[in-house]
């Protein structure tokens, strides 16, 4: 079905949207700060705007060592300057971190000493991500704290988008 997929039906080939890379089964696009500077619930509102027919776009979630390694390589090579936003914040519970994208938590890297609140009390909600592949977090709310970003999203699921966008079913 896919080889006679036309372009005139609207039907994209491919696992992911130009400009996205696929790691296991999602999408990844890195925002540098150079192309789009914003805070925390910016960026999220930003990843949100793409979808395929399996979900949404969010802020990246990180699973294990080797998702963690993967965004920062992405990141690197797009041009990465300074740390920037990934999807785990405390927002709704102090003290208990989520994904934006609400999967699981088993994996976390933190760099020694966080999550602190920034050691004085502050609020400090939100993850970024370094250079050196740990976790920081900080006040994502704040108008003068404006990052570069990782969006993540499901794997476009050609057959399922084939049938509906050239069959119409």
């Amino acid at each position: 079905m896919v080889a006679s997929c036309t372009a005139a039906c609207g039907c994209f080939i491919g696992q992911c949207e130009p400009g996205w890379v696929q790691f296991r089964d999602h999408c990844y696009k890195f925002v540098p700060r150079s192309k789009l500077s914003v805070t925390f619930h910016e960026a999220e509102a930003y990843c949100q705007g793409f979808s395929t027919l399996n979900g949404t776009g969010h802020l990246a979630s990180v699973q294990d060592q080797d998702e963690n390694d993967f965004i920062l390589d992405i990141a690197t090579m797009a041009g990465m300057r300074g740390n920037f936003w990934i999807g785990f914040t405390d927002t709704q519970n102090e003290g208990t971190f989520v994904w934006t994208d609400g999967s699981p938590t088993p994996y976390k890297n933190w760099r020694s000493g966080s999550p602190d609140d920034g050691g004085s009390g502050r609020s400090e909600d939100q993850a970024e991500m370094s250079s050196t592949r740990e976790w920081n977090d900080t006040n994502g709310d704040s108008k003068t704290l404006r990052r570069g970003f990782m969006c993540k999203m499901p794997v476009f699921d050609k057959k399922k988008f084939v049938t509906r966008a050239c069959s119409g079913k």
